[in-house]
C-alpha cells in the first residue's frame, strides 16, 4: 500500500515554541526556520518465493500533521551548540499508532549540520500488514554529518533527500529550505543560498565552496599534487 499525496509544512521555531506559517521571528534564540515536504517509507521482507528471492511489503506514511519544538543542550564551547528538534506527527488514518523523530542540529562556530536523527514508531496490531513489526521501534540514522552550512546562509534542496534508518526504513525530505541559529523569517536576496550537491546520499558533508569546505578541498588537492610529484621524481631517479 502506497500513499502518493504530499503534505507541505512550513515552520518557524524558537526555543520551546512553534509558530506555523509566515510569522515574525520570536525573541528567544536560537532560531530555526524550516520548510519541507516529507514521508517515511517502510520496506519489510514478507516471504521467500519459489525461485529463492524475497518479496517485500511496502508502506509509505505521510503525516497528516506535524508539530515541532526545540530544546537546548549545554554549550560544549562558547561558539558551539546543539539543538534538539522534536518532531511529533499526526498518525490518524494511517497504519501507525505513533511516530516521532528527534533531529540533532549542531553548531560549529560559523557552520551548522544535522549530525543524527532518532525515529520512534509503532504499527497498529489490527490494521497493519503482517511483515511490519508490532513492538515499538527505536531507530537511528548515521551519525555522519548530513550537510554543513554557514549559519548566515540558507540551505535549499528541491530534489529528494533520503535518509536511511537501517535496512527497512527511510525518511525522504523534499523541497527543503532550512536555516539554523542565525535564521530569518524572510531572507532577502543578499542572504547566500547553498543548494544541495550530494544531498544525504553520502557521508561527505555538503558545503558551499567557501570557508572551511574550500580549505578541505585545497588541502586534499594539494596533497594529491605533492604525492604525484613525489612519485614522478622517484620514477625519474629509478630510470
Amino acid at each position: 500500500m502506497r500513499v502518493r499525496h504530499v503534505i507541505f509544512v512550513t515552520l518557524l521555531c524558537a526555543l520551546g515554541r512553534v509558530v506555523l506559517g509566515s510569522a515574525a521571528l520570536l525573541d528567544s534564540p536560537p532560531y530555526v526556520f524550516a520548510s519541507w515536504s516529507w514521508q517515511i517509507e517502510f520496506n519489510y521482507p514478507s516471504n521467500d518465493t519459489s525461485d529463492g528471492s524475497t518479496n517485500t511489503t511496502s508502506y509509505t506514511f505521510i503525516p497528516s500533521g506535524t508539530t515541532l519544538s526545540l530544546n537546548d543542550t549545554v554549550y560544549a564551547e562558547s561558539e558551539n551548540k546543539t539543538i534538539l528538534m522534536d518532531v511529533q506527527t499526526d498518525v490518524s488514518g494511517s497504519q501507525l499508532t505513533e511516530c516521532s523523530m528527534v533531529i540533532y542540529i549542531q553548531r560549529e562556530k560559523d557552520y551548522f549540520a544535522w549530525t543524527n536523527m532518532s525515529l520512534i514508531f509503532s504499527f497498529d496490531d489490527a490494521g497493519a500488514a503482517q511483515p511490519f513489526p508490532r513492538e515499538k521501534q527505536y531507530l537511528n540514522s548515521s551519525t555522519s554529518k548530513k550537510f554543513m552550512t554557514r549559519v548566515s546562509d540558507v540551505y535549499e534542496c528541491q530534489s529528494p533527500i533520503p535518509v536511511a534508518f537501517g535496512a527497512n526504513v527511510s525518511v525522504v525530505f523534499r523541497n527543503m529550505t532550512f536555516q539554523a541559529f542565525d535564521a530569518v523569517s524572510d531572507p532577502g536576496d543578499n542572504r547566500a543560498r547553498e543548494t544541495c550537491l550530494r544531498d544525504f546520499k553520502t557521508n561527505i558533508p555538503i558545503t558551499a565552496l567557501t570557508g572551511a569546505s574550500l580549505l578541505v578541498i585545497v588541502v586534499i588537492g594539494a596533497g594529491g599534487f605533492v604525492l604525484n610529484l613525489f612519485l614522478t621524481r622517484r620514477k625519474a631517479k629509478a630510470n
